[in-house]
C-alpha cells in the first residue's frame, strides 16, 4: 500500500495547483495531451489499487496456511489498510473529477475554436 500511496502523492503534487492557478487566472495551464497523459496514469494508478488485488486480497498463503489468518488479519487491522485504502480510493476519485472536469472543458473550447474557424 505505501507504493501506491507514494504514486498518488505524486498524483496529488502535480495536480493541486491546477484548482488555484484557474481560480487566479481563469485558464487551464494544460495542453490536451498533458491532461490525458494524467488521467493515463490515475487509470494506471486505481487499476494497480483495485484490480492486480495486491492491496485488498488476502495473499494466496492464507490458502496453503489457513491458520496463520488471525496473524494476517491482526497486522492487517494494525497497518490499517481498509482505512489505508478506501482513502487512496476517495483521493483518487477527487483527482480523477478534477481531470475529468479539465479535460471537459478543453473539449468545449476546442469546440468553440472549430466553430470559429
Amino acid at each position: 500500500t505505501s507504493l501506491y500511496e507514494d504514486l498518488l502523492s505524486t498524483t496529488i503534487t502535480t495536480t493541486q495547483s491546477i484548482p488555484s492557478t484557474i481560480a487566479r487566472t481563469g485558464r487551464i495551464n494544460l495542453t490536451r495531451r498533458e491532461i490525458n497523459m494524467q488521467i493515463g496514469e490515475l487509470f494506471i494508478l486505481r487499476i494497480n489499487i483495485h484490480l492486480q488485488g495486491s492491496v485488498l486480497d488476502a495473499p494466496e498463503l492464507m490458502w496453503a496456511e489457513p491458520q496463520l489468518e488471525p496473524v494476517y488479519q491482526a497486522v492487517r487491522s494494525y497497518l490499517e489498510m481498509d482505512q489505508r485504502v478506501e482513502l487512496m480510493q476517495e483521493r483518487v476519485s477527487v483527482v480523477g473529477d478534477l481531470l475529468a472536469v479539465l479535460k471537459d472543458q478543453l473539449s468545449h473550447t476546442h469546440a468553440a475554436i472549430r466553430r470559429f474557424e
